[in-house]
């Protein structure tokens, strides 16, 4: 070895060879390979062989068995999907309702103040049948809501 920061091509090969990098080899053993004739999905020899455009040769009984478990699964994912969907849609509801509420009785807060002062000044007190129709309205609406759950 030298003591620059380069290294020749025969001094590279003398330190990878020390240090084992490279230049082990290893056969792939028996096992390690499917055996011709073997099914791909179950490994046991094949019976009614089908093969694939990649050249893997499969049991038809077993892909058809692999198939329909899929299929199973993918039915409870979907329905567990569907659920959370549904879920997610009566939460997004329900705070627009909520909110929809907020708003209304604001409204009515700020319409009775209004009507306060009017009351105080010697106005009309129109407004209060104004605000007792939509109090009426809002428990009707609420009223239905609850049914339709």
């Amino acid at each position: 070895m030298n003591e620059h920061a380069f290294h020749s091509r025969s001094e590279f090969k003398e330190s990878r060879a020390k240090s084992g990098y490279g230049t082990l080899r290893q056969r792939l053993g028996e096992d390690s390979q499917l055996s011709f004739g073997h099914c791909s999905l179950s490994l046991k020899p094949v019976e009614d062989p089908v093969c694939s455009p990649s050249g893997h040769l499969y049991s038809k009984e077993v892909i058809y068995e692999y198939l329909l478990s899929k299929i199973a699964s993918l039915d409870k994912e979907n329905k567990a999907y569907e659920e959370q969907q549904a879920n997610l849609n009566s939460q997004r509801s329900a705070q627009s309702q909520k909110r929809k509420h907020e708003e209304i009785e604001k409204f009515i807060h700020t319409q009775e103040s209004v009507s306060d002062a009017n009351t105080e000044t010697g106005g009309k007190n129109s407004s209060n049948s104004v605000l007792d129709r939509l109090s009426k309205k809002i428990d009707t609406r609420t009223r239905k809501e609850k049914e339709l759950e």
